[in-house]
């Protein structure tokens, strides 16, 4: 499978030099990664290549999920056809860090996917602000991958083996690969790039910083066996909670909303991977996640606000979108019964029955404290006063899509919560 996306991209290259129609590379992008997910179903499971690869159900899944996130993110925007063809590779190197069984295979997955976010995330340089970004980024990924060399070189050194599921993790080597997983994500201690970066990419390129790496980490991190301990656990999970929710609080630029967001949801996602009922409480999280965000972007990548202020008036203007966005906005912060409440539900039932009753009281009082930015956001839209503002709206079919789309997977998410797990 891997050696047949590869040549498929190496085409699909060839096409972009060759062709410039710029639409007609963009549906070959789409379709591409659509039919691997289908082709990476059928594939079989087990190891593959000297071992180095592990594919098995729960990696298929991740990888299908991929696929088609990365087709729908190309749908969401209009970009250049480098962008498109460089979101293509990018999920090879995600799929790398989920099924490689050798820690320098899922190295160069890591990197692979870097290089495209920090060449996305800088854009066409035209703005301070996204070269800016796209250098912080670079050195974030570069302190990252350097951690996890660290640890991968201690690791070696102590067990003479890089093979993932066969090795024993080390005391020194796990806290060198955990941290730079931690900071890849975004989650505290490791979490202040987020905000920054986020201020400063370009809108077409927010899908693939807050979407993506997401679910390529979570699903990587639910292969792998390791014990953190509690101590690292309450820092990462309740730090990440606690700032998420009080730091979005009194927020007024949509990107860093969007920012915090994130901190708190990965921290929501962590809480159940303590617990190690990873396959009904992660997976399941960071699919429902992955959903309420793709609709927040969709409806984002129409409109050329950047201030909450600016939303004031956004339901009478645009009643059905503003509908779906307050669905969406209910269902982060956890109301009954959309999808966003059973994977709260979940995960801090894992935490109660596992003991830890301090992060499910952490997680039920930063649901409050979080929701309140989500109620803020609806209340400008339906409540406020309407003030003349000079707005410009983006024509895009595709975002009005893609928002449908994930609006309905949401309510049937949370109604068939218990059939789907």
């Amino acid at each position: 499978m891997v050696s047949v996306y590869i040549i498929g991209m190496s085409l699909v290259m060839m096409i972009g030099v060759i062709r410039r129609k710029e639409q007609r590379i963009r549906e070959i992008v789409i379709y591409s990664m659509l039919i691997g997910g289908i082709v990476e179903k059928e594939s079989e499971s087990g190891m593959k290549i000297y071992r180095m690869i592990m594919e098995e159900e729960g990696s298929k899944r991740g990888v299908i999920g991929i696929m088609i996130i990365g087709g729908m993110i190309v749908m969401l925007g209009k970009r250049r056809r480098e962008e498109e063809i460089i979101i293509m590779q990018m999920s090879e190197g995600y799929k790398m860090m989920m099924i490689g069984n050798e820690w320098m295979v899922v190295y160069m997955g890591m990197e692979w996917q870097s290089l495209g976010m920090y060449s996305i995330g800088i854009g066409r340089g035209r703005s301070i602000k996204e070269r800016e970004a796209g250098i912080k980024y670079l050195i974030v990924s570069g302190i990252a991958g350097g951690m996890y060399l660290m640890g991968v070189v201690r690791n070696y050194k102590e067990t003479g083996s890089m093979k993932i599921i066969e090795t024993e993790w080390i005391g020194g080597s796990k806290g060198w690969i955990i941290g730079s997983v931690m900071m890849k994500i975004g989650v505290v201690p490791m979490h202040l790039w987020i905000r920054e970066i986020y201020e400063g990419i370009s809108k077409r390129s927010m899908e693939v910083y807050a979407v993506w790496p997401k679910w390529g980490i979570g699903n990587m991190l639910c292969r792998w066996e390791v014990e953190w301990g509690r101590g690292v656990w309450v820092i990462v999970v309740v730090g990440s909670i606690i700032i998420g929710s009080i730091g979005g609080y009194g927020e007024e630029s949509i990107r860093r909303w969007i920012g915090y967001s994130t901190i708190s949801q990965m921290g929501y996602m962590l809480m159940g991977m303590s617990m190690g009922n990873k396959e009904e409480s992660v997976e399941y999280y960071i699919s429902v996640y992955s959903v309420m965000m793709m609709v927040i972007l969709g409806w984002w990548s129409e409109k050329r606000e950047r201030r909450m202020k600016e939303l004031v008036g956004e339901g009478k203007r645009n009643s059905v979108k503003s509908i779906m966005l307050m669905i969406t906005m209910y269902s982060m912060m956890g109301m009954p019964v959309m999808a966003g409440f059973w994977s709260k539900y979940r995960v801090m039932m894992e935490s109660v029955r596992s003991g830890e009753y301090s992060m499910g009281i952490v997680g039920v009082i930063g649901g409050v404290i979080g929701g309140y930015y989500y109620v803020k956001m609806v209340e400008g839209m339906y409540f406020k006063e309407v003030r003349e503002i000079k707005r410009k709206e983006l024509n895009k079919r595709e975002g009005q899509s893609i928002m449908s789309i994930m609006l309905v997977l949401i309510i049937l998410i949370g109604i068939e919560e218990r059939n789907i797990i």
